[in-house]
């Protein structure tokens, strides 16, 4: 059986500490603040020993090392043909680039409640809804898949007080002179000539084609036809740089090329020479450009043009332009489904709830009782 009892910390200030034997007969404790959060421990610690179940605190497993052990598993489901590939390597993206960097040195004999809240609030810190609800999603599995497996006492996600944001004001989107000034900013010259030639066309492929980051790193010569006059979308770079494909089936795409996009791609094949399965924008030794690079030479360029907060960040990110790509093409009234599939969305719904706003107004309706009254 667990224990709760009252003591004077050595700053006076009272706590509550929980003592309960472990999985190996170990006398074992932990101070809490408040008695309800020490009275819920101790309630699962007597449930652990109910059920048999212990947490493996002697073992001194780390997050990082909780996290391999769950990757692994994922992975071997998708072997199994219960996940798809693609799912899990989007996974394992965010949270190695999200959640390790936060949480990965930690132990998981530290993690409680009110630590993973903690770090949650952190975690949430700046991004959208939709990437907060992904990113705990992440976690709350890995963190049921500790627990089921008598790792850690329970998923401690699953018991936070913090909830992901659900609402983010809307900014104004990239206007059309804002766009002039990230395009004259990627044209300026560079000491690199590459570089000269390739930011221009990575800026455009963003704002013109509404290329995702990993799209644009992912293009290869051999999937552009200048004499056409398109381009064909078929993989992705992800952030470990692995060649996937694309982000779903309707990401797989063809898209027009606006002129001066066309002659931006032009001007940089013909300074690197390349051709073929060559990718369009690289790095070093002819790999792919890392995705996040793709975003910092963007917001680089963005500010750059000056278009900067207070703090002087960039006011815009790289994938803001595309959204930028869908704005304009909305406002010269191309219909929504062919929008949606210059993106990628997976159906028009997608186009209309992220862009309704932009849609220039029906005004059928009007017109309709106009010619009724007469």
């Amino acid at each position: 059986m667990a224990s709760v009892s009252k003591r004077l910390l050595d700053n006076g200030k009272p706590a509550w500490i929980v003592r309960w034997r472990d999985g190996n007969g170990k006398q074992r404790s932990k101070n809490f603040e408040r008695k309800k959060e020490a009275d819920q421990f101790r309630l699962s610690k007597e449930n652990e020993l109910a059920l048999g179940v212990f947490a493996a605190a002697p073992q001194r497993i780390g997050v990082n090392e909780l996290y391999d052990r769950y990757i692994r598993y994922r992975y071997d489901e998708v072997s199994k043909g219960n996940l798809r590939k693609q799912t899990v390597l989007k996974q394992d993206d965010r949270m190695r680039f999200h959640i390790l960097p936060l949480m990965g040195n930690m132990l998981i004999s530290d993690l409680s409640r009110e630590t993973v809240s903690q770090k949650l609030e952190q975690l949430y810190r700046g991004k959208s809804p939709g990437v907060c609800k992904l990113l705990k999603e992440h976690l709350s599995s890995m963190l049921q898949y500790g627990a089921e497996r008598g790792l850690i006492a329970q998923n401690y996600v699953a018991a936070s007080y913090v909830k992901a944001p659900t609402y983010r004001p809307k900014r104004d989107p990239i206007s059309d002179a804002e766009i002039e000034q990230i395009f004259a900013a990627a044209d300026r010259p560079n000491r690199r000539k590459a570089v000269t030639t390739q930011m221009p066309a990575m800026i455009r492929l963003a704002a013109l084609a509404g290329l995702r980051r990993g799209e644009v790193s992912g293009l290869m010569w051999d999937d552009i036809d200048l004499d056409a006059g398109v381009l064909h979308v078929r993989r992705n770079v992800d952030c470990m740089r692995r060649v996937t494909d694309p982000k779903t089936s309707t990401s797989v795409r063809e898209v027009p090329l606006a002129p001066s996009l066309a002659e931006r791609l032009k001007a940089h094949r013909d300074l690197v020479g390349a051709k073929g399965f060559a990718m369009v924008t690289t790095q070093y030794r002819d790999q792919p450009l890392h995705p996040i690079a793709v975003t910092q030479r963007i917001s680089n360029t963005i500010a750059a043009a000056g278009i900067v907060d207070a703090q002087g960040k960039p006011r815009f990110s790289a994938h803001d332009l595309r959204h930028y790509a869908a704005s304009w093409l909305l406002r010269e009234n191309v219909p929504v489904p062919a929008v949606s599939q210059v993106l990628g969305h997976a159906h028009s719904g997608v186009t209309m709830k992220v862009y309704a706003h932009v849609i220039p107004g029906d005004d059928s309706v009007r017109t309709a009782m106009q010619r009724k009254a007469l």
